[in-house]
């Protein structure tokens, strides 16, 4: 009798360090994954880039997807029928790429909270950028009134310059 109390005693005590080691495991590995959505970015990764406004007439909505050097080029409007959707494609260059996707990587995208302000509130227009790999996606999105967050100041800035560069040559 004295050894069954002895064994499920040890059992019991041996339960519980066992139970904080898995939820330790568990609890690196997922942090591990969150980690790998910054450091495999170069696989397919697409870096999205838009304005937007409610309260408009007029090519309202404008967007670019960034791939590699491709970038698509979508305008569009509430009023489709006065305002048809344009798309264009055009080109950055690597290196201007490579400094795009370094940003994000500085910056720990991922962690950014989705939604910053009143996006679109009272029209001051709603800004956005969305980073895709193979297996994730992250959206920040914020009011155009205010600056957005810091974390973004630099990357934003870069996505703008890349965007009045392309719209001042499109057809």
């Amino acid at each position: 009798m004295k050894t069954k109390i002895a064994i499920v005693a040890l059992g019991a005590t041996l339960i519980i360090p066992i139970m904080i080691a898995c939820i330790y495991l568990f609890m690196v590995s997922c942090e591990k994954e969150k980690k790998s959505y910054l450091t495999n970015m170069n696989d397919s990764l697409s870096i999205n880039y838009g304005t937007s406004f409610g309260e408009c007439y007029g090519y309202c909505h404008h967007e670019i997807e960034l791939s590699g050097t491709t970038a698509n080029i979508t305008i569009s409007s509430w009023h489709k029928d006065k305002y048809p959707t344009k798309q264009y494609t055009k080109y950055i260059t690597t290196a201007k790429w490579d400094s795009i996707v370094n940003e994000v990587k500085k910056i720990n995208f991922a962690q950014l909270d989705t939604i910053y302000g009143c996006p679109d509130c009272c029209d001051g227009g709603a800004g956005w950028i969305i980073v895709k790999t193979r297996n994730d996606r992250h959206k920040v999105m914020f009011d155009l009134m205010t600056d957005g967050p810091a974390e973004l100041k630099t990357l934003w800035k870069m996505l703008e310059k890349i965007n009045a560069n392309i719209m001042s040559t499109h057809d």
